[in-house]
Protein backbone atom coordinates (compact mmCIF):
# COMPACT_ATOMS: atom_id res chain seq x y z
CA UNK A 1 0.00 0.00 0.00
CA UNK A 2 1.41 3.37 -0.97
CA UNK A 3 2.17 6.12 1.51
CA UNK A 4 -0.45 8.33 -0.14
CA UNK A 5 -3.15 5.69 0.35
CA UNK A 6 -2.25 5.33 4.00
CA UNK A 7 -2.46 9.10 4.48
CA UNK A 8 -5.87 9.28 2.77
CA UNK A 9 -7.24 6.48 4.95
CA UNK A 10 -5.92 8.15 8.07
CA UNK A 11 -7.61 11.43 7.17
CA UNK A 12 -10.88 9.63 6.44
CA UNK A 13 -10.74 7.88 9.78
CA UNK A 14 -10.11 11.19 11.55
CA UNK A 15 -13.08 12.77 9.77
CA UNK A 16 -15.35 9.88 10.78
CA UNK A 17 -14.25 10.27 14.40
CA UNK A 18 -15.13 13.96 14.24
CA UNK A 19 -18.54 13.19 12.77
CA UNK A 20 -19.15 10.71 15.55
CA UNK A 21 -18.53 13.48 18.03
CA UNK A 22 -20.18 16.48 16.35
CA UNK A 23 -20.49 18.36 19.59
CA UNK A 24 -16.74 18.91 19.52
CA UNK A 25 -16.85 20.77 16.16
CA UNK A 26 -16.82 24.59 16.01
CA UNK A 27 -20.32 26.05 16.12
CA UNK A 28 -19.94 27.63 12.68
CA UNK A 29 -19.13 24.33 10.93
CA UNK A 30 -22.06 22.50 9.28
CA UNK A 31 -22.53 19.20 11.07
CA UNK A 32 -21.82 20.65 14.49
CA UNK A 33 -24.65 20.19 16.93
CA UNK A 34 -24.20 23.89 17.75
CA UNK A 35 -24.40 25.10 14.15
CA UNK A 36 -27.58 27.13 13.69
CA UNK A 37 -29.78 26.02 10.82
CA UNK A 38 -31.36 28.56 8.49
CA UNK A 39 -34.71 27.93 10.13
CA UNK A 40 -36.02 26.02 13.17
CA UNK A 41 -39.40 24.52 13.85
CA UNK A 42 -41.59 25.49 16.77
CA UNK A 43 -40.56 22.25 18.47
CA UNK A 44 -36.91 23.37 18.39
CA UNK A 45 -37.60 26.89 19.59
CA UNK A 46 -36.53 26.26 23.20
CA UNK A 47 -33.27 24.71 22.03
CA UNK A 48 -32.62 27.67 19.74
CA UNK A 49 -33.12 30.11 22.61
CA UNK A 50 -30.90 28.00 24.84
CA UNK A 51 -28.11 28.02 22.26
CA UNK A 52 -28.51 31.76 21.77
CA UNK A 53 -28.28 32.47 25.51
CA UNK A 54 -25.25 30.23 25.79
CA UNK A 55 -23.62 32.13 22.98
CA UNK A 56 -24.35 35.43 24.72
CA UNK A 57 -22.84 34.13 27.95
CA UNK A 58 -19.71 32.91 26.16
CA UNK A 59 -19.25 36.08 24.10
CA UNK A 60 -20.00 34.09 20.94
CA UNK A 61 -22.38 36.76 19.71
CA UNK A 62 -22.24 35.49 16.15
CA UNK A 63 -23.64 32.15 17.30
CA UNK A 64 -26.29 33.85 19.40
CA UNK A 65 -27.33 35.97 16.43
CA UNK A 66 -27.46 32.97 14.09
CA UNK A 67 -29.77 31.02 16.42
CA UNK A 68 -32.14 33.93 16.95
CA UNK A 69 -32.24 34.64 13.22
CA UNK A 70 -33.24 31.02 12.68
CA UNK A 71 -36.49 31.69 14.58
CA UNK A 72 -37.63 34.65 12.46
CA UNK A 73 -39.87 32.61 10.17
CA UNK A 74 -40.76 29.86 12.60
CA UNK A 75 -44.47 29.15 12.44
CA UNK A 76 -46.64 28.48 15.47
CA UNK A 77 -44.80 30.66 17.99
CA UNK A 78 -46.73 32.57 20.62
CA UNK A 79 -46.53 36.38 20.74
CA UNK A 80 -44.44 36.09 23.91
CA UNK A 81 -41.96 33.79 22.17
CA UNK A 82 -41.65 36.10 19.19
CA UNK A 83 -40.99 39.06 21.47
CA UNK A 84 -38.43 37.05 23.43
CA UNK A 85 -36.65 36.05 20.23
CA UNK A 86 -36.71 39.60 18.86
CA UNK A 87 -35.24 41.15 21.99
CA UNK A 88 -32.47 38.57 22.18
CA UNK A 89 -31.75 38.97 18.45
CA UNK A 90 -31.46 42.76 18.82
CA UNK A 91 -29.12 42.39 21.79
CA UNK A 92 -26.98 39.79 20.01
CA UNK A 93 -26.76 41.94 16.88
CA UNK A 94 -25.67 45.02 18.83
CA UNK A 95 -23.03 43.04 20.71
CA UNK A 96 -21.75 41.45 17.51
CA UNK A 97 -21.53 44.84 15.81
CA UNK A 98 -19.47 46.22 18.68
CA UNK A 99 -17.31 43.10 18.60
CA UNK A 100 -16.58 43.54 14.89
CA UNK A 101 -16.12 47.30 14.85
CA UNK A 102 -12.45 47.30 15.78
CA UNK A 103 -9.33 47.83 13.65
CA UNK A 104 -8.19 44.80 11.75
CA UNK A 105 -11.53 43.02 11.51
CA UNK A 106 -13.11 42.09 8.20
CA UNK A 107 -15.69 44.73 7.14
CA UNK A 108 -17.48 42.01 5.18
CA UNK A 109 -18.87 40.63 8.44
CA UNK A 110 -20.37 43.98 9.40
CA UNK A 111 -21.73 44.39 5.89
CA UNK A 112 -23.38 40.96 6.18
CA UNK A 113 -25.16 42.05 9.37
CA UNK A 114 -26.42 45.15 7.59
CA UNK A 115 -28.06 42.82 5.09
CA UNK A 116 -29.85 40.71 7.70
CA UNK A 117 -33.54 41.16 8.44
CA UNK A 118 -32.87 43.33 11.47
CA UNK A 119 -34.52 46.51 12.75
CA UNK A 120 -33.60 49.53 10.66
CA UNK A 121 -31.57 51.29 13.33
CA UNK A 122 -29.37 48.24 13.95
CA UNK A 123 -28.90 47.37 10.27
CA UNK A 124 -28.02 50.95 9.35
CA UNK A 125 -25.55 51.19 12.24
CA UNK A 126 -23.83 48.02 11.02
CA UNK A 127 -23.71 49.29 7.43
CA UNK A 128 -22.28 52.68 8.36
CA UNK A 129 -19.61 51.08 10.53
CA UNK A 130 -18.77 48.64 7.75
CA UNK A 131 -18.39 51.49 5.27
CA UNK A 132 -15.99 53.32 7.59
CA UNK A 133 -13.92 50.18 8.04
CA UNK A 134 -13.74 49.70 4.29
CA UNK A 135 -12.43 53.24 3.92
CA UNK A 136 -9.78 52.58 6.58
CA UNK A 137 -8.64 49.54 4.62
CA UNK A 138 -8.42 51.44 1.33
CA UNK A 139 -11.57 49.86 -0.09
CA UNK A 140 -13.75 52.95 -0.36
CA UNK A 141 -15.78 51.67 -3.30
CA UNK A 142 -16.84 48.56 -1.34
CA UNK A 143 -17.95 50.86 1.46
CA UNK A 144 -19.95 52.93 -1.01
CA UNK A 145 -21.78 49.82 -2.22
CA UNK A 146 -22.81 49.06 1.37
CA UNK A 147 -24.23 52.57 1.82
CA UNK A 148 -25.99 52.34 -1.52
CA UNK A 149 -27.69 49.10 -0.45
CA UNK A 150 -28.81 50.80 2.76
CA UNK A 151 -30.46 53.55 0.69
CA UNK A 152 -32.36 50.93 -1.26
CA UNK A 153 -33.40 48.98 1.82
CA UNK A 154 -34.13 52.00 4.06
CA UNK A 155 -34.66 55.08 1.85
CA UNK A 156 -35.44 57.37 4.79
CA UNK A 157 -33.00 55.95 7.35
CA UNK A 158 -31.87 58.09 10.27
CA UNK A 159 -28.16 58.22 9.28
CA UNK A 160 -28.64 59.76 5.85
CA UNK A 161 -26.60 62.83 6.79
CA UNK A 162 -23.64 60.79 8.00
CA UNK A 163 -23.91 58.40 5.05
CA UNK A 164 -24.03 61.27 2.56
CA UNK A 165 -21.03 62.96 4.17
CA UNK A 166 -19.10 59.70 4.07
CA UNK A 167 -19.96 59.03 0.42
CA UNK A 168 -18.65 62.44 -0.62
CA UNK A 169 -15.44 61.87 1.33
CA UNK A 170 -15.07 58.47 -0.35
CA UNK A 171 -15.40 60.00 -3.80
CA UNK A 172 -13.03 62.85 -3.04
CA UNK A 173 -10.42 60.43 -1.69
CA UNK A 174 -10.43 58.53 -4.99
CA UNK A 175 -10.58 61.39 -7.51
CA UNK A 176 -6.83 62.02 -7.70
CA UNK A 177 -5.73 58.38 -7.47
CA UNK A 178 -4.97 57.15 -10.99
CA UNK A 179 -3.58 53.80 -9.87
CA UNK A 180 -5.54 51.06 -11.57
CA UNK A 181 -5.78 47.33 -11.12
CA UNK A 182 -3.30 45.94 -13.67
CA UNK A 183 -4.34 48.79 -15.96
CA UNK A 184 -7.94 47.59 -16.16
CA UNK A 185 -9.53 50.60 -14.48
CA UNK A 186 -8.68 53.78 -12.63
CA UNK A 187 -10.04 54.77 -9.27
CA UNK A 188 -11.14 58.07 -10.81
CA UNK A 189 -13.91 56.03 -12.46
CA UNK A 190 -15.03 54.89 -9.02
CA UNK A 191 -14.80 58.47 -7.77
CA UNK A 192 -17.05 59.61 -10.60
CA UNK A 193 -19.60 56.89 -9.81
CA UNK A 194 -19.67 57.72 -6.10
CA UNK A 195 -19.81 61.49 -6.51
CA UNK A 196 -22.52 61.37 -9.17
CA UNK A 197 -24.59 59.19 -6.85
CA UNK A 198 -23.94 61.53 -3.91
CA UNK A 199 -24.97 64.78 -5.64
CA UNK A 200 -28.19 63.11 -6.77
CA UNK A 201 -29.11 61.16 -3.64
CA UNK A 202 -27.38 63.11 -0.86
CA UNK A 203 -27.46 66.78 -1.87
CA UNK A 204 -27.49 67.68 1.82
CA UNK A 205 -23.94 66.34 2.31
CA UNK A 206 -21.69 68.91 3.95
CA UNK A 207 -19.12 68.92 1.14
CA UNK A 208 -21.50 68.49 -1.75
CA UNK A 209 -20.06 71.65 -3.33
CA UNK A 210 -16.66 69.94 -3.38
CA UNK A 211 -18.31 66.93 -5.05
CA UNK A 212 -19.57 69.16 -7.88
CA UNK A 213 -16.12 70.74 -8.17
CA UNK A 214 -14.42 67.33 -8.33
CA UNK A 215 -16.79 66.09 -11.01
CA UNK A 216 -16.22 69.27 -13.00
CA UNK A 217 -12.46 68.65 -12.84
CA UNK A 218 -12.86 65.01 -13.87
CA UNK A 219 -14.98 65.88 -16.90
CA UNK A 220 -12.69 68.75 -17.85
CA UNK A 221 -9.71 66.39 -17.87
CA UNK A 222 -11.69 64.02 -20.09
CA UNK A 223 -12.67 66.98 -22.33
CA UNK A 224 -16.35 66.33 -21.70
CA UNK A 225 -17.01 70.03 -21.53
CA UNK A 226 -20.81 69.91 -21.55
CA UNK A 227 -20.80 67.84 -18.36
CA UNK A 228 -18.04 69.93 -16.78
CA UNK A 229 -20.02 73.13 -17.43
CA UNK A 230 -23.20 71.51 -16.11
CA UNK A 231 -21.57 70.46 -12.82
CA UNK A 232 -19.95 73.88 -12.35
CA UNK A 233 -23.32 75.50 -12.95
CA UNK A 234 -25.00 73.22 -10.42
CA UNK A 235 -22.40 74.18 -7.83
CA UNK A 236 -23.14 77.87 -8.43
CA UNK A 237 -26.93 77.44 -8.26
CA UNK A 238 -27.13 74.92 -5.42
CA UNK A 239 -24.36 76.34 -3.24
CA UNK A 240 -24.42 80.13 -3.68
CA UNK A 241 -22.64 80.68 -0.35
CA UNK A 242 -19.82 78.22 -1.10
CA UNK A 243 -16.26 79.52 -1.16
CA UNK A 244 -15.94 77.63 -4.44
CA UNK A 245 -18.71 79.61 -6.13
CA UNK A 246 -16.71 82.49 -7.60
CA UNK A 247 -14.04 80.20 -9.01
CA UNK A 248 -16.55 77.89 -10.68
CA UNK A 249 -18.81 80.66 -11.92
CA UNK A 250 -15.75 81.99 -13.73
CA UNK A 251 -14.82 78.48 -14.84
CA UNK A 252 -18.04 78.15 -16.86
CA UNK A 253 -17.06 80.70 -19.56
CA UNK A 254 -13.45 79.51 -19.34
CA UNK A 255 -14.62 76.00 -20.21
CA UNK A 256 -16.61 77.32 -23.14
CA UNK A 257 -13.48 79.03 -24.49
CA UNK A 258 -11.36 75.96 -23.80
CA UNK A 259 -13.75 73.76 -25.75
CA UNK A 260 -13.41 75.88 -28.93
CA UNK A 261 -10.23 74.96 -30.77
CA UNK A 262 -11.00 75.84 -34.40
CA UNK A 263 -10.76 79.33 -35.93
CA UNK A 264 -14.34 78.78 -37.12
CA UNK A 265 -15.54 79.37 -33.59
CA UNK A 266 -19.03 78.57 -32.37
CA UNK A 267 -20.31 82.14 -32.13
CA UNK A 268 -23.14 81.21 -29.80
CA UNK A 269 -20.68 79.76 -27.27
CA UNK A 270 -18.46 82.83 -27.61
CA UNK A 271 -21.27 85.33 -27.09
CA UNK A 272 -22.52 83.33 -24.11
CA UNK A 273 -19.02 83.28 -22.62
CA UNK A 274 -18.72 87.04 -23.20
CA UNK A 275 -22.00 87.67 -21.34
CA UNK A 276 -20.96 85.37 -18.49
CA UNK A 277 -17.58 87.05 -18.11
CA UNK A 278 -19.12 90.52 -18.02
CA UNK A 279 -21.67 89.33 -15.45
CA UNK A 280 -18.90 87.76 -13.37
CA UNK A 281 -16.85 90.97 -13.31
CA UNK A 282 -19.94 92.91 -12.20
CA UNK A 283 -20.81 90.35 -9.51
CA UNK A 284 -17.28 89.96 -8.10
CA UNK A 285 -15.62 93.36 -8.73
CA UNK A 286 -12.97 92.90 -6.02
CA UNK A 287 -12.31 89.19 -6.35
CA UNK A 288 -8.67 88.15 -6.72
CA UNK A 289 -9.60 86.27 -9.91
CA UNK A 290 -10.61 89.53 -11.57
CA UNK A 291 -7.33 89.88 -13.49
CA UNK A 292 -7.82 86.43 -15.03
CA UNK A 293 -11.47 87.16 -15.82
CA UNK A 294 -10.52 90.35 -17.68
CA UNK A 295 -7.86 88.47 -19.63
CA UNK A 296 -10.45 85.82 -20.52
CA UNK A 297 -12.86 88.53 -21.67
CA UNK A 298 -10.17 89.99 -23.97
CA UNK A 299 -9.49 86.49 -25.32
CA UNK A 300 -13.21 86.02 -25.97
CA UNK A 301 -13.51 89.39 -27.74
CA UNK A 302 -10.48 88.66 -29.91
CA UNK A 303 -12.00 85.35 -30.93
CA UNK A 304 -15.26 87.12 -31.79
CA UNK A 305 -13.22 89.64 -33.81
CA UNK A 306 -11.47 86.84 -35.70
CA UNK A 307 -14.78 85.10 -36.33
CA UNK A 308 -16.39 88.26 -37.71
CA UNK A 309 -13.41 89.10 -39.86
CA UNK A 310 -13.39 85.59 -41.28
CA UNK A 311 -17.12 85.80 -42.07
CA UNK A 312 -16.69 89.26 -43.58
CA UNK A 313 -14.06 87.93 -45.96
CA UNK A 314 -16.34 85.07 -46.91
CA UNK A 315 -19.17 87.50 -47.76
CA UNK A 316 -16.72 89.59 -49.80
CA UNK A 317 -15.77 86.50 -51.83
CA UNK A 318 -19.42 85.68 -52.61
CA UNK A 319 -20.14 89.31 -53.54
CA UNK A 320 -22.39 90.17 -50.58
CA UNK A 321 -21.20 93.67 -49.61
CA UNK A 322 -23.81 94.28 -46.89
CA UNK A 323 -22.82 91.09 -45.01
CA UNK A 324 -19.14 91.82 -45.52
CA UNK A 325 -19.49 95.35 -44.14
CA UNK A 326 -21.74 94.23 -41.28
CA UNK A 327 -19.17 91.73 -39.97
CA UNK A 328 -16.25 94.05 -40.59
CA UNK A 329 -17.97 96.80 -38.59
CA UNK A 330 -18.75 94.34 -35.80
CA UNK A 331 -15.11 93.18 -35.76
CA UNK A 332 -14.09 96.82 -35.26
CA UNK A 333 -16.44 97.18 -32.28
CA UNK A 334 -15.16 93.97 -30.70
CA UNK A 335 -11.54 95.06 -31.11
CA UNK A 336 -12.40 98.42 -29.51
CA UNK A 337 -14.06 96.65 -26.57
CA UNK A 338 -10.89 94.59 -26.19
CA UNK A 339 -8.85 97.81 -26.35
CA UNK A 340 -6.77 96.30 -29.15
CA UNK A 341 -5.88 99.27 -31.35
CA UNK A 342 -3.88 97.19 -33.81
CA UNK A 343 -6.87 95.03 -34.58
CA UNK A 344 -9.14 98.07 -34.78
CA UNK A 345 -6.84 99.54 -37.42
CA UNK A 346 -6.62 96.26 -39.35
CA UNK A 347 -10.41 95.87 -39.45
CA UNK A 348 -10.89 99.50 -40.52
CA UNK A 349 -8.42 99.04 -43.37
CA UNK A 350 -10.33 95.94 -44.45
CA UNK A 351 -13.64 97.80 -44.26
CA UNK A 352 -12.30 100.57 -46.49
CA UNK A 353 -11.39 98.03 -49.18
CA UNK A 354 -14.88 96.52 -49.34
CA UNK A 355 -17.32 97.18 -52.17
CA UNK A 356 -20.06 99.71 -51.47
CA UNK A 357 -23.51 98.58 -50.40
CA UNK A 358 -26.21 98.78 -53.12
CA UNK A 359 -28.24 101.99 -52.93
CA UNK A 360 -31.45 100.12 -52.05
CA UNK A 361 -29.90 98.68 -48.83
CA UNK A 362 -29.09 100.71 -45.67
CA UNK A 363 -25.44 100.84 -44.67
CA UNK A 364 -24.50 98.79 -41.57
CA UNK A 365 -24.04 101.05 -38.56
CA UNK A 366 -22.18 100.63 -35.27
CA UNK A 367 -25.55 99.84 -33.70
CA UNK A 368 -25.98 96.99 -36.20
CA UNK A 369 -22.49 95.80 -35.37
CA UNK A 370 -23.23 95.77 -31.66
CA UNK A 371 -26.08 93.31 -32.25
CA UNK A 372 -25.11 89.66 -31.90
CA UNK A 373 -27.26 88.26 -34.71
CA UNK A 374 -25.70 87.08 -37.96
CA UNK A 375 -27.38 88.16 -41.23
Amino acid sequence: MSLASVACRALLALWLVCLASCSSLPHWMPGSTRHAPARVSAADYDRAMSEARAGMAEGAYDRALDWTLATRETEGLTPAQREESRLLMDEAAKKRIEQLDVPGTDPDDLADIAGYDLPRQIAVDAGLRAARRYVEQGEAHDGFLVLKRLDVKFPMHHERQAAGDLMVEMGLSLKDDDNGFFGLFETVDEAQEILEYAILNAPWARRCDAAYAALCAIYRKERRFDLAIERAGQLVVNHPESELRAQHQLLIPQLRLESLLSPEYDRQALTQARTELIDWLQTFPTNELGTQARADLVDCLVRLYESDLLISKFYARVDSPWGARFHAQRAIEEAREARDEARVAAAQQWLERLSPVPSDLPLPTPADAAAQGTP
